[in-house]
């Protein structure tokens, strides 16, 4: 065998060693998707941490996905349905789309347009319909002021000490 050969046998082990250290999940990588730049870095870097508290503590996915606008490939869509009913189905579609079990942010910038989207059994335990409104008017408040790094921030703190409050009370209905 030549000398190549030698050291190719040699490292197999260790690149087979650091490929299956790697964890197989079907969740999302990203916390933050942001390709229309909505957020600052430091921003993203902040709500990621929040994210992880948040998977950590109550077992539950939260994607923030913003965009500029609407895709094209959705503009037939969102003319054939009220805006309401095409946000509402979008959401629902991209929470799928992205296996989620928890809750998806959706920010349209050009239209002013948040969506917030929490699943049945999210719903039913950890982040109630109406924690899901005050969200939203926590961080509608900030962005009509053009504060979006702040109510990305102040949102999600406000998503993981709600699962908090929440995760008590059931606690003490139980005990």
């Amino acid at each position: 065998m030549g000398k190549s050969t030698w050291i190719a046998l040699l490292l197999m082990p260790l690149c087979v060693g650091v490929a299956t250290a790697q964890p197989i999940t079907t969740r999302p990588s990203a916390k933050v998707i942001d390709p229309a730049h909505v957020f600052s870095a430091e921003a993203v870097d902040r709500a990621a941490r929040l994210i992880d508290q948040i998977s950590e503590r109550h077992h539950k996915d939260v994607l923030v996905l913003a965009y500029l606008t609407i895709p094209m490939d959705k503009a037939a869509d969102f003319q054939a349905k009220s805006r309401d009913q095409f946000f509402a189905d979008w959401s629902a579609q991209l929470a799928r789309e992205h296996q989620l079990n928890g809750m998806l942010v959706v920010v349209i910038k050009q239209m002013g347009r948040l969506e917030i989207t929490v699943g049945n059994q999210t719903l039913q335990h950890q982040f109630t319909t109406a924690d899901r409104d005050k969200l939203r008017d926590l961080m509608l408040e900030h962005f009509k002021e053009h504060r979006f790094d702040q109510g990305l921030v102040q949102g999600l703190q406000f998503v993981l000490q709600r699962m908090w409050e929440n995760q008590q009370g059931q606690q003490e209905k139980q005990s």
